[in-house]
């Protein structure tokens, strides 16, 4: 038996999840609550989260507190600014806190939708833990877990 992934979800992820029950990353959001796989997160990630919750009136926003508090992930506190500069040749200094939180976490991979910023190529290779969308993630899990 596989051990469980622990995933770091960038907040692209949890709003579609959140938004989109039945695509990609509303997959990854019911394997985390049936327990297949571990989230973990950030105060960065979740305030991000629940303030876009609010603005764009994200459809089932109430699911997130229901995840965390079924699931008790692991959020890390505030990233103090020497974690955030290290990523800094990566990343815009306003997705630092994500690589950050990704490392920290010790995740086994980092899953976001964001095209423009984390998933490039050099992104990808430079950093230390993989990096991929929540489709790419569904289809090694799936390839994974075949019985």
């Amino acid at each position: 038996m596989t051990p469980t992934p622990r995933l770091f979800l960038d907040s692209s992820v949890w709003l579609a999840g959140l938004g989109s029950p039945w695509g990609a990353a509303g997959w990854v959001l019911f394997l985390v609550e049936s327990g297949e796989i571990e989230v973990v997160s950030s105060e960065q990630v979740l305030e991000e989260v629940r303030r876009n919750i609010e603005i764009k009136r994200i459809p089932n926003g109430a699911r997130l507190d229901t995840i965390l508090t079924r699931r008790k992930p692991l959020i890390l506190q505030r990233f103090k600014e020497p974690e955030l500069l290290r990523w800094v040749f990566l990343v815009p200094p306003k997705d630092c806190h994500v690589l950050a939180g990704a490392f920290k976490s010790k995740a086994d991979a980092l899953l976001s939708f964001d095209k423009d910023h984390i998933l490039l190529p050099k992104v990808r290779a430079s950093f230390q833990v993989p990096i991929m969308s929540p489709g790419e993630f569904l289809a090694a899990f799936h390839e994974e877990n075949k019985s």
